[in-house]
């Protein structure tokens, strides 16, 4: 292979970065939209554990129970590739509503299934909406990036990539709070805060422009000196 010599000049540092981030989440108002529907359904990204423990505080997370839910998560996954994948190209910002609702359908039904109908609690009905929280999980990522991707001004789209991955980085931080309400309260005001949280996430998703249009009208490549 013949490899070409890179650049070495025009390099930029973090600082500038950072700076340079923040300059386009307060100008572009359509990144702005973005990285807050990113934030909000950060929490179905999150609520796998939490579904965990809402199906063991139910008696159906035993240590048999456990491989019929890394089965659920696997088929999620087969489902969830060919399924968003007719969508995210068209409507990426339609693909992040839609599986933030369903992600809100998956902890609905974490949270009613015990309450209301306690006999039917079992690992095989709880499955169902391990499945559907991935396939959720699968669509947010999916719709994520394609919105980005398609979005971005091609000369800043590492910037815009990175910003937005480092301040919902950060915000993941906060997932711990899901564990602490958990344990404190139950696992199911966990779920409700999720269900909470992704229903305005999908609002929010609806609410974004066309990703081709994300930067329309904004000065989407202003840098500060």
């Amino acid at each position: 292979m013949r490899e070409e010599a890179g650049a070495t000049g025009g390099g930029r540092t973090i600082l500038a970065e950072l700076r340079g981030g923040l300059v386009l989440a307060r100008d572009v108002r359509g990144f702005r939209q973005y990285l807050v529907v990113r934030a909000l359904l950060l929490a179905v990204e999150l609520a796998m554990p939490v579904f965990v423990l809402q199906a063991n505080a139910h008696g159906a997370a035993a240590a048999g129970d456990l491989p019929v839910y890394v089965f659920a998560v696997a088929l999620s996954a087969v489902i969830a590739s060919p399924f968003w994948g007719r969508f995210a190209d068209r409507a990426s910002e339609t693909v992040m509503a839609l599986s933030g609702a369903l992600g809100a359908i998956a902890g609905i039904g974490m949270i009613a299934v015990p309450a209301l109908l306690p006999d039917l609690t079992s690992s095989y009905v709880m499955a169902i909406f391990f499945v559907l929280l991935g396939i959720a999980e699968a669509g947010i990522r999916l719709g994520r990036k394609t919105y980005l991707v398609d979005g971005a001004p091609a000369e800043e789209r590492a910037l815009y990539t990175a910003f937005s991955n480092t301040v919902i980085g950060v915000l993941a931080f906060a997932g711990f709070a899901f564990g602490i309400l958990a344990d404190v309260v139950a696992p199911a005001a966990a779920i409700a805060v999720v269900v909470a949280l992704a229903l305005a996430g999908t609002l929010a998703a609806r609410a974004l422009p066309p990703a081709e249009r994300m930067t329309e009208g904004q000065d989407a490549t202003a840098r500060p000196d």
